[in-house]
């Protein structure tokens, strides 16, 4: 639409100057030249302003056939019916085609003002879901929705602007008739109008600002998401949670460590790095390793000897992704070395590759950066330990991936469960709860944490987008303005 838009507005502009010096040397020389000759001048004329305007709706056309597409519906065939038949009366009612016609005039003042309805009921649906959407959420999100329907209705304008003049215009003629002086002041009003009206449209004439906010104030005052559990957020144990919660992130240094032990084999047996996942890992290493007496701990808590460790990156990532890639993700990031994590993954799975790579984030300083994973600073043994959850109806799409979730992906075998005691905490507990925290987490770690981001380590078959935990968590960021890098295979 935007490469188009330039096209139509540079054309109009010129072919209405075009049309312009012409009509001005027809009127100075009409008694100095040959009929031929004033012919000639009054079709160039004429040919200048009817591509002119048949111009001026294609760009009103690709507008609204933008805003169709952007919506997934089809472009309106009404709009692009009724600008075809109005290009084709306006060429038959010059001397182009036919003379003057009394029926043409008034089919052809009537059609604008179809296409003006057609074009603001267009942009009255966008218009309406951003209303919504600004009343649905705060911070920058309705900032952007507010600034976004602020834009629309610039654009708006100049579509009236373009379509108004020309239906009084054409009105004007059907009722007074052509070549008056009255008839050619309305029309040069209406080519004023309509070079306005283009730039207006095209946001040359008029632009919105964008939408800018403090970012203090944004992660002080306003939270992208709608929680059902405001009530709880003024409770002391719930902010102390929280802090307990941020508190729990681990060093590079720790986590190539754990790698190193399941690469070796000293700890889950059945690891296959090029099939087992995170749900693997956590169900076969983690729970066990956190597992102390009668309860236990998140992993980063054993990792860090009980000392909080404020984490510098939060890691997006789901639960059925390769664990390989969950990690190289994590090493590309502390290495620097770009959005792909390929090649790292590639080096996890070497004979000595893990040393290669701690000598090189040793010296790079990546081994000291510190991160925050759910399926380490969570504690396990809290939440799911102890089972898998309700099972689903059989014959389901949710029974079946209740059952693979339970399966480890390399042998075939059911997890066993874990039998500690330790009471477990869910949305009946809003307080208590490890699992409903995150979004505030993220607040308090952008507040508290020097250079605090978001690494989003993005599976093969882009799973993550599809996790509503994962998509809360990249809105969170957004809203905090929180700087996100996407690591992909």
């Amino acid at each position: 639409y935007a490469r188009g838009a330039v096209i139509c507005v540079l054309l109009i502009w010129v072919l209405r100057l075009g049309w312009t010096t012409l009509y001005v040397v027809e009127s100075c020389v009409e008694s100095s030249v040959a009929e031929t000759g004033q012919m000639i001048l009054k079709k160039a004329s004429l040919a200048f302003l009817f591509t002119g305007m048949v111009l001026m709706y294609i760009l009103i056309v690709l507008r609204i056939q933008a805003f169709q597409h952007s919506m997934g519906r089809s472009p309106s065939r009404l709009l692009r019916c009724t600008v075809g038949v109005h290009c084709i009366l306006l060429l038959l009612r010059h001397p182009i085609g036919h003379g003057p016609d009394k029926w043409l005039d008034k089919i052809t003042a009537a059609l604008p003002l179809l296409i003006t309805i057609l074009a603001v009921r267009a942009f009255m649906g966008p218009l309406f879901l951003l209303r919504i959407e600004a009343s649905r959420v705060r911070g920058v999100p309705k900032l952007q929705a507010e600034w976004a329907a602020d834009a629309l209705r610039c654009e708006l304008k100049g579509l009236l602007f373009l379509t108004l003049t020309s239906t009084l215009r054409f009105g004007f003629v059907a009722a007074v008739g052509r070549g008056s002086l009255p008839e050619r002041v309305v029309s040069t009003i209406d080519d004023v109008a309509n070079a306005l009206g283009v730039a207006i449209m095209c946001g040359i004439l008029q632009q919105c600002g964008t939408p800018s906010l403090p970012v203090v104030e944004v992660c002080a005052d306003t939270s992208s998401t709608n929680q059902p559990v405001d009530i709880w957020r003024t409770d002391v144990g719930w902010t102390e949670k929280v802090k307990d919660l941020a508190g729990r992130g681990f060093t590079l240094a720790s986590l190539l460590d754990f790698y190193q032990r399941l690469f070796d084999a000293a700890v889950m047996p059945s690891f296959q790095p090029d099939l087992s996942t995170t749900n693997d890992v956590v169900r076969q290493a983690v729970v066990p390793m956190s597992r102390t007496h009668a309860g236990g701990c998140a992993l980063a808590t054993l990792w860090n000897e009980g000392r909080p460790v404020f984490a510098q990156r939060m890691v997006t990532h789901n639960w059925g992704n390769k664990f390989l890639h969950l990690v190289a993700a994590i090493v590309s990031d502390g290495l620097g070395c770009g959005s792909h994590y390929n090649t790292v993954a590639t080096r996890l799975t070497e004979a000595g590759g893990i040393d290669r790579l701690r000598r090189v984030l040793e010296r790079c300083g990546g081994l000291t950066m510190t991160y925050w994973v759910c399926a380490f600073s969570i504690n396990q043994h809290a939440s799911i330990c102890g089972g898998f959850g309700p099972a689903p109806q059989e014959g389901t799409p949710e029974r079946d991936e209740w059952e693979r979730k339970r399966i480890d992906t390399s042998s075939g075998a059911v997890f066993s469960v874990c039998l500690c005691t330790q009471p477990k905490f869910f949305n009946d507990k809003p307080v208590e709860c490890e699992l409903n925290k995150f979004t505030d987490m993220m607040q308090f770690l952008h507040k508290e944490s020097n250079g605090f981001a978001q690494v989003v380590a993005l599976d093969e078959e882009f799973d993550l987008f599809s996790r509503a935990w994962c998509v809360a968590e990249l809105v969170e960021a957004e809203a905090c303005g929180a700087p996100q890098a996407i690591k992909v295979h």
